[in-house]
């Protein structure tokens, strides 16, 4: 992807740079390092939507027709609504799953950006304007929702990331989770999100806005999450199908 366009202010919903473009994974093969692999089906999969990325553009209000084949995660940027897929998942004792804390999936856009989830939890993206090129320490992050019960104490852990730009390596942050009301302002889709449990973690320093996390019923790992790589920099996430929200509401 070319991007354009400034950073804007504000969290989950307000950048501008991420244009109109609707995401579609090349699968597998390549790391957010190398290059990627082109598997001739994918490829052709993914050139049947730029037409109506092109035509239509991403903010149209209209929703491609995906792949039943392929798992996605569905983003809100800038009010757009994206789509990445699932290209592997990824057990290899490497830098980026080096935090024993299970295997990382990895998701791929047209234009070879990566992005990186391990349990619900961001584990790293390349491509884009702002990076966390390896995220450590995901292996003290709690996975299941957290304790809603009145006296539960607060959960902490502490991640270190290496972030572009600026070569900003060994960034320590540590969280604080804690379960929280369903709020009012998220981006989730297909779910009240009444039907959900929720936990806000927050840096003891407050170096980001507090990142959000939804688990749906019977689910032990978030289904949703809110993260920002800077103040001005912010994702929501969700996972995602041909047949739309996963699992499917009730």
């Amino acid at each position: 992807m070319r991007w354009r366009g400034q950073l804007s202010p504000g969290p989950f919903g307000a950048l501008s740079v991420w244009g109109r473009r609707v995401l579609l994974a090349w699968g597998a093969g390549g790391l957010m390092s190398g290059c990627v692999a082109l598997d001739p089906a994918v490829q052709q999969s993914a050139q049947a939507l730029w037409p109506w990325a092109d035509a239509q553009g991403a903010g149209s209000g209209q929703a491609p027709r995906l792949n039943p084949d392929f798992d996605y995660l569905r983003l809100v940027v800038s009010g757009q609504v994206l789509y990445l897929a699932r290209g592997y998942t990824d057990t290899a004792d490497t830098a980026d799953t080096a935090n024993n804390g299970g295997p990382v999936t990895v998701w791929y856009s047209a234009d070879r950006e990566v992005l990186r989830l391990q349990h619900g939890r961001l584990a790293g993206l390349a491509g884009t304007p702002v990076a966390w090129l390896h995220v450590r320490g995901l292996a003290g992050a709690p996975i299941t929702a957290p304790d809603d019960a009145p006296n539960a104490s607060p959960q902490a852990w502490v991640r270190e990331i290496d972030q572009m730009p600026g070569y900003r390596w060994g960034v320590r942050d540590r969280l604080v989770v804690r379960p929280i009301e369903a709020p009012a302002n998220s981006q989730v889709h297909g779910w009240l999100p009444q039907a959900l449990r929720w936990a806000q973690e927050q840096d003891e320093a407050g170096r980001l806005p507090p990142a959000r996390y939804a688990w749906a019923p019977g689910q032990p790992e978030p289904i949703y999450g809110e993260q920002c790589l800077q103040p001005d920099f912010c994702l929501t996430w969700q996972r995602w199908s041909a047949q739309g929200a996963v699992p499917t509401p009730p």
